[in-house]
């Protein structure tokens, strides 16, 4: 019988040919130094992931942007691979596209990929800036979809508590 950390790792693999539960996200992406990142290896085991609309031209961004950096720093300092963050930048031009993803250690959709914005925008809908889409690593199902005012570290806890051990604990008991 397997264990439960060996169940949530089986949820998580990505499936053969590199697809997964979150191809949706697509597969190019970078880090903060513009190199490719595999998605489907990187996003492999984060229990939560938050797809964020950001731009460095919406004041309101910066500020937001430096107090999820906290939460995502404490949470995966408590428990590692808690929470991923994937940034979709809204900048026209690579200045700005580089000041939003400056100093943030997250990956991000590479900037000028449209269409990707696009298809990923068909299940997290951009409804302003910042957007956060908190998504459930685990299944690649949306929690929140616009969970503005609801990414502090608390409440973070709480979806990680929740939402999250949820679903898996419903997958671990049917395996």
């Amino acid at each position: 019988m397997k264990n439960p950390e060996d169940k949530v790792n089986d949820l998580v693999t990505p499936a053969a040919g590199g697809g997964s539960h979150l191809a949706w996200i697509g597969d190019r992406l970078v880090d903060k130094d513009n190199n490719k990142v595999d998605a489907a290896t990187h996003l492999y085991g984060y229990k939560m992931i938050i797809v964020l609309y950001t731009a460095d031209w919406w004041p309101g961004c910066k500020p937001f942007k430096q107090a999820l950096k906290e939460s995502y720093l404490e949470l995966n300092k408590e428990k590692p691979k808690s929470l991923q963050v994937v940034i979709l930048s809204g900048d026209r031009d690579m200045p700005g596209y580089k000041k939003t993803i400056n100093g943030m250690p997250w990956i991000a959709v590479k900037h000028g990929e449209d269409d990707l914005l696009e298809k990923i925008g068909e299940v997290v809908e951009c409804t302003g800036y910042p957007t956060p889409g908190i998504i459930n690593g685990l299944t690649g199902a949306v929690i929140n979809a616009d969970a503005h005012g609801r990414t502090d570290t608390d409440s973070l806890r709480n979806v990680l508590a929740y939402d999250i051990m949820k679903e898996w604990w419903k997958k671990v008991k049917n395996d």
